[in-house]
């Protein structure tokens, strides 16, 4: 039987544990030479990213790599992509417009006797997805960096654990949240705005232990200042979060959301810059002088 944690615990176990997955055998050479895969498993809003953030983010983890990437994947399993945001993430290179060729070659050289961590976020199986062919490549790619390089890879695909290679030490599956404890993160989301007890404990049933859905539904009713019985319920029990979120929004957030789909997919956005962007273009309701800050 499952230990039973609260969310606070949870988390921080999750978080220690990863963290020292990441950093553990720092000097040993795996089965696969230096490198050695981490897997984070689990369904949709269960907090996989998250995790995987709070890890990367660590200032131990930073100080053991110092060498670190992230790639997020909104479909399949782009190796183009992935070696430009190395590349970009470890050097100054303006190289996107080679030939993939050039890149891999480039992203060795730069990789060579360093110490890396990268994550690999939102993978998923099948259809160009990733596979035991990505695999043997990922090992291959970096097989000539420093001993105890680590890939994290976070999925909801369990098949993807088999193709890792994973190991039960080298694995994090990611389970649902008690009901109380989706209630707490509402609470807190909700910056304390008025709820109807009765109304906030049908909408808990709807968050299915997912962190993700918890923290969107206290968000919403913040916005709002409403009661949970004026959200669209069944929308949260279909799964469209991301649409509930985007109706209860002002006008003003969303101006500001749409705006960023102007930028490519997966490319990193100068905060600076777009809030001045959005600045020019009246999109932040706000004194001239707070403006900036207000963004």
């Amino acid at each position: 039987m499952k230990e039973t944690q609260t969310p606070q615990k949870s988390a921080e176990k999750g978080k220690k544990g990863t963290a020292q997955k990441a950093g553990k055998n720092n000097n040993k050479v795996t089965a696969e030479g230096d490198l050695e895969f981490i897997s984070i498993v689990g369904d949709s809003g269960r907090g996989k990213s998250a995790m995987a953030r709070s890890v990367y983010n660590d200032p131990k983890v930073i100080d053991a790599y110092p060498h670190r990437a992230w790639v997020f994947f909104s479909q399949k399993f782009d190796q183009r992509l992935l070696l430009k945001v190395v590349l970009n993430s470890l050097t100054s290179d303006p190289m996107n417009e080679i030939e993939t060729e050039a890149l891999e070659l480039r992203v060795r050289q730069v990789i060579k006797k360093k110490k890396c961590l990268v994550v690999l976020d939102n993978v998923q199986c099948g259809n160009g997805g990733f596979s035991a062919e990505m695999h043997t490549w990922l090992q291959n790619l970096f097989s000539h960096c420093d001993a105890g390089s680590r890939i994290l890879i976070a999925t909801r695909d369990k098949e993807l654990l088999s193709i890792a290679k994973s190991t039960p030490d080298n694995t994090i599956e990611l389970g649902i949240l008690l009901d109380e404890v989706c209630l707490s993160i509402i609470k807190d989301c909700s910056f304390e705005s008025p709820i109807h007890e009765t109304a906030l404990n049908e909408v808990v049933k709807h968050c299915k232990g997912k962190p993700f859905a918890a923290k969107s539904i206290g968000c919403m009713v913040s916005l709002k200042h409403a009661i949970p019985d004026e959200l669209k319920v069944q929308e949260i029990y279909k799964g469209d979060l991301f649409g509930l979120s985007y109706s209860v929004m002002p006008h003003a957030l969303r101006q500001c959301l749409l705006y960023c789909y102007l930028f490519p997919e997966n490319q990193s956005i100068d905060i600076g810059k777009l809030i001045k962007l959005w600045m020019a273009n009246d999109f932040i309701v706000s004194k001239p002088e707070d403006m900036e800050r207000v963004g």
